[in-house]
């Protein structure tokens, strides 16, 4: 189970609980069923001792003796199975609980802190922590309309925080077969973001730079900014405080050379990771179905490590 060590604590006494409670119905069931057959067979014992002292005959104290056997028989044949059906169904409870315990959903929320989150990152990183839409890997959430990038760990605990660059164009869908076309026949308004949930992991590529795939069918791709077209200043729109003009990319997700060497790279080079980026114009319901928890880790298209073009 994972969370917190209080929600842990919590739920190990709650499931301790059932099942001393249930133990204990197990050996009350147990006993009073045991206590209740040696009490009928002492009364019967008695009842027929008396017929032998009334009868007072040879043949009639056979015939009374029969007839306690046959009594006592059948009594024991009765109490047997109750008792075996007694303690089978004590048994059935006591296993129980640990089944309950398993279907009763635990409302979790993603430890924040006090970091500053939209309302949006905030609802789906609850979701993912409620729903464990994560599995066992730490995940990101890309907020484009506030242009930053949250890391979570599989237990939803806020890692970190970091402004990024994002696609020139708004728009939550990249434009069919942009990932295979040249960069300067990519127009303005294709040069998007796109919103939805990712399995991310880290490749190279065209110029041997180790990288994070977002998207690899659309090229899109998280990496160090490049800070190499001065016109651009990307490294002065990472730095302003306002979003306004974190919006200069291809498509791709540009982190702070520091943040990205800090939590990214080491991340990436254990294991790969779940990327949500939010949208700007859908819905965070229309992208990711809030009310569908649990979905496959099993990417839509695979993520090579091979070199591949990535937008800057």
């Amino acid at each position: 189970m994972r969370g917190n060590p209080l929600d842990k604590q919590a739920d190990c006494l709650a499931t301790h609980a059932d099942v001393v409670s249930y133990k204990c119905m197990r050996l009350t069931l147990t006993t009073t069923i045991t206590a209740m057959h040696k009490q009928a067979t002492h009364i019967i014992n008695t009842s027929f001792a008396g017929r032998y002292r009334l009868i007072g005959t040879e043949k009639g104290c056979k015939k009374a003796n029969n007839t306690e056997r046959r009594g006592i028989f059948n009594f024991r044949v009765i109490g047997a199975f109750a008792l075996f059906f007694a303690l089978s169904f004590a048994t059935l409870v006591n296993a129980v609980p640990l089944t309950l315990s398993a279907a009763v959903p635990i409302q979790r929320i993603a430890q924040l802190g006090d970091a500053t989150i939209s309302a949006d990152g905030r609802q789906v990183a609850d979701w993912v922590a409620s729903s464990l839409d994560n599995g066992e890997l730490d995940f990101f959430i890309i907020d484009k309309r506030n242009a930053l990038v949250h890391i979570f760990n599989a237990d939803a605990l806020l890692l970190g925080s970091s402004p990024v660059l994002l696609g020139a164009a708004r728009g939550d869908d990249s434009v069919p077969g942009i990932g295979v076309r040249p960069m300067n026949k990519i127009a303005a308004f294709e040069r998007t973001t796109p919103a939805g949930r990712f399995i991310a992991e880290r490749g190279k590529n065209t110029d041997g730079e180790e990288i994070v795939w977002i998207d690899y069918d659309a090229a899109v791709s998280m990496h160090r900014v490049r800070p190499f077209v001065k016109a651009e200043r990307r490294l002065e729109r990472l730095a302003t405080q306002t979003p306004a003009d974190n919006r200069i990319s291809y498509g791709c997700v540009n982190v702070p050379i520091r943040f990205y060497e800090t939590f990214i790279q080491p991340l990436f080079r254990k294991s790969r990771a779940v990327v949500y980026v939010l949208p700007e114009i859908k819905s965070i319901e229309e992208v990711f179905g809030l009310a569908v928890a649990g979905r496959d880790l099993s990417s839509p298209t695979s993520l090579p490590l091979d070199p591949a073009p990535s937008q800057p």
